[in-house]
């Protein structure tokens, strides 16, 4: 397994679902042994990307020469170059990459980059998406065939409901401090709601101090890189997560709220479309401006005690599916059948 996201001390929750499949799938002894490299995600500036691709692709370099049955790549972009220089190597070699999303809607604009990544892609054996939308991203942009949708696993272990943690805050966001995750509109939404809220913002990045506005209206507390348990208590304290997205290929955090039952209140986009259902364990904002997102959050916040706890109880039992363990038996199948043939 090959990845260019994993966790670091800076950003414990980067590529965390790398992190996770890896350690659960190297204990699997029918797939003998599994190994990974992986550049760990830190706060850098553009040299600092540099120097830290450099390093990256100079500890890579020593395993184009070694067969493997399977290569796994997370991230498409900019890996699908070493997964092509792979294949010239080990023809008989299987290559599985996994897209994300940023590494496919970020990437591939042009026609002169279509065309060079699109027979780039020829070499990869198996394509996988963590959402049904970024399949057909995949499919417009390189011409390739999605052979399998499988979501970033929750594990189950981690993300569970805590009975006894006391309901702190009003709402709560996970996620980077960005335009992308629908920042602006979201402060600016709250600057129009009357009702003081006590509102956690977990994560970090540019847009910090847009969020620190928002003192002189409600209680707001920022919290850094909290890790996966840090981060379960922070779902089982909030009554609702609140993610108005502008892009999300799958949408991780929800299904991680829920699985603490937690409901949510999100976009309705990509792979939360998969997730969430309208007034069953959340609702929806059906488009990224505050006024949409003033009348889902008043909405959520209005519903009367039973209709709450209904709506924990379902978000509780909802997206198992999605789980760890179901997610590497998925991995598993896909690797066992990929062998057979390698």
């Amino acid at each position: 397994m090959i990845s260019n996201m994993y966790p670091s001390i800076e950003k414990p929750y980067a590529g965390i679902y790398v992190k996770n499949l890896y350690e659960k799938l190297k204990c699997d002894n029918a797939l003998g042994t599994v190994s990974l490299l992986a550049m760990e995600r830190r706060f850098t500036g553009k040299l600092g990307s540099i120097i830290k691709y450099f390093r990256f692709i100079t500890t890579t370099i020593p395993s184009l020469f070694k067969r493997y049955d399977i290569v796994h790549l997370h991230f498409i972009y900019p890996l699908i170059i070493w997964a092509f220089l792979y294949k010239l190597f080990h023809p008989k070699s299987k290559v599985v990459v996994t897209c994300h999303g940023s590494d496919v809607n970020k990437h591939f604009t042009g026609y002169f980059s279509r065309l060079f990544f699109s027979y780039l892609a020829t070499k990869i054996d198996v394509v996988v998406t963590v959402g049904s939308e970024l399949a057909k991203a995949v499919k417009i942009k390189l011409g390739k065939e999605v052979s399998y949708v499988i979501p970033a696993g929750i594990d189950e272990r981690v993300f569970y409901n805590v009975e006894q943690l006391k309901c702190e805050y009003d709402l709560i966001f996970v996620g980077s401090f960005l335009k992308l995750k629908g920042l602006p509109e979201l402060v600016e939404a709250l600057l129009q709601i009357d009702k003081k809220l006590r509102i956690c913002f977990v994560g970090s990045g540019p847009l910090e101090s847009i969020i620190r506005s928002l003192n002189n209206k409600h209680e707001v507390e920022i919290k850094h890189n909290l890790n996966q348990q840090q981060l379960r208590e922070m779902y089982c304290r909030a009554k609702f997560l609140v993610l108005p997205s502008k892009s999300e290929a799958f949408g991780l955090v929800v299904s991680e709220a829920m699985f603490c039952g937690t409901p949510v209140i999100a976009s309705r986009i990509g792979g939360i479309q998969e997730q969430l259902e309208e007034g069953v364990n959340g609702f929806y904002i059906e488009t990224v401006e505050p006024n949409s997102i003033v009348s889902s959050i008043n909405k959520a916040l209005k519903v009367d005690k039973s209709t709450y706890s209904k709506l924990c109880l379902n978000a509780l039992s909802s997206n198992r599916q999605f789980s760890l363990d179901q997610v590497c038996q998925q991995y598993r199948e896909l690797y066992l059948a990929q062998m057979e043939h390698s």
